[in-house]
């Protein structure tokens, strides 16, 4: 029996270049996608803003709950009408304009949300505590209180949603307690399906391998390997981390970082699964969420603590020409970079575009890699926890 490995990984990274401090325990955060500033919600019911410049970050706004006791759930920017979202513990989704910081709606009704993102312009979809999957147009005020899709599928709580587009379809994943991976489509809106029970919690979700491929986090420290259309049942199974998934972060089609319940944030490459090394850690505290900035210079974590820390996410690149011989950070991330990818790897936000115009590439693409799923499955159980 191979015994697991956890905190005796070596980490390329041992500090974060900043650190934004927060009134309260981090519950979430997210990345502005076209500015480099973040915002980070509260249990203390406070967002906090902050804007990165060079290497350092500064709060330029903070956010307050009108109830003292009112904490902050989740947030997300909606881009479109560039405001920010904010599900608060009393019910409440509001939205506040990023260039004032000042409410400009109060009025949507979403109890106990959990999970928050945006789906399409003045789109959110939220999850909730009990299963419940809801749209919201932020635009709607005629119909106050009524969203205008509502699915009860699931019958645990909602632990991610992620949008994404495959082959000019624009989809809609969910990741439940309850052990199934939900899939919507947007344009209808309607349930396509839910999959077979993985029979353990699931909690995050990423999109690899050009949209052919979905990485689902689990409870019990596995990643779940999903074909695109092959909703049913996992094509392949990566075990080995130590603790729960928590978040997943793509980066590139082929790479990706992991967060993990023993504080860890691991590399890890995809199909062929490996574990690449340790990046970072958060000690005493599971990694809750991960994103990168704007412009990619950071790596953006949290944790159940007050911070938000930013890591220098060069080694993370492919241009790793320039390193100095005598960082070891530096040195070690190269190494891990250059072997965990091909020259020529596509980036993981290809576009819908891309997507639509190479449906036979794409069928192809699934075919060769549905056929490796056997062999790497076969090959998984093998793999000792990192």
């Amino acid at each position: 029996m191979t015994t697991p490995r956890g905190s005796g990984v070596k980490m390329m990274l041992n500090h974060p270049v900043s650190t934004l401090k927060c009134d309260g325990t981090v519950t979430d955060f997210c990345c502005h996608p076209g500015k480099n500033a973040c915002f980070a919600a509260t249990l203390k019911g406070t967002v906090h803003w902050a804007t990165v410049k060079g290497d350092s970050v500064t709060e330029t706004a903070t956010i307050e709950s009108t109830d003292a006791e009112e904490m902050c759930r989740n947030v997300c920017i909606e881009p479109e009408s560039d405001t920010c979202v904010v599900a608060f513990a009393g019910g409440s989704l509001r939205t506040f304009g990023l260039d004032s910081a000042k409410a400009i709606r109060s009025d949507i009704r979403a109890d106990d949300v959990c999970a928050l993102t945006s789906v399409g312009a003045n789109v959110v979809a939220c999850g909730s505590e009990d299963g419940t999957i809801q749209m919201w147009d932020l635009r709607e005020r005629a119909n106050n209180n009524k969203p205008i899709f509502s699915s009860s599928h699931h019958s645990d709580y909602i632990a991610a949603l992620q949008p994404f587009t495959h082959k000019r379809n624009d989809l809609l994943l969910s990741c439940s307690g309850d052990g199934y991976l939900g899939v919507f489509d947007l344009r209808k809106p309607k349930l396509i399906m839910l999959s077979d029970d993985l029979e353990e919690e699931l909690t995050c979700i990423a999109v690899v391998k050009r949209s052919n491929k979905i990485l689902v986090g689990c409870d019990g420290g596995n990643l779940a390997i999903f074909s695109s259309g092959q909703w049913a049942d996992m094509s392949d199974r990566f075990p080995g981390h130590p603790d729960s998934i928590s978040c997943i972060l793509p980066i590139d089609d082929d790479t990706v970082l992991t967060g993990c319940g023993d504080g860890i944030v691991r590399v890890l490459g995809i199909q062929p699964n490996r574990f690449l090394g340790g990046l970072c850690k958060h000690d005493g505290f599971d990694v809750s969420n991960m994103g990168f900035t704007f412009d990619r210079k950071f790596l953006v974590t949290s944790s159940a603590d007050r911070f938000v820390r930013f890591w220098d996410a060069k080694l993370l690149s492919d241009d790793d020409d320039d390193s100095d011989d005598d960082d070891d950070d530096t040195n070690s991330a190269s190494a891990i970079a250059n072997n965990s990818r091909t020259a020529t790897a596509p980036k993981a936000k290809a576009s819908a575009e891309t997507n639509g115009d190479s449906d036979d590439d794409s069928d192809d693409s699934d075919s060769d890699s549905d056929s490796d799923d056997e062999q790497q499955s076969k090959s998984n159980q093998s793999k000792v926890r990192y």
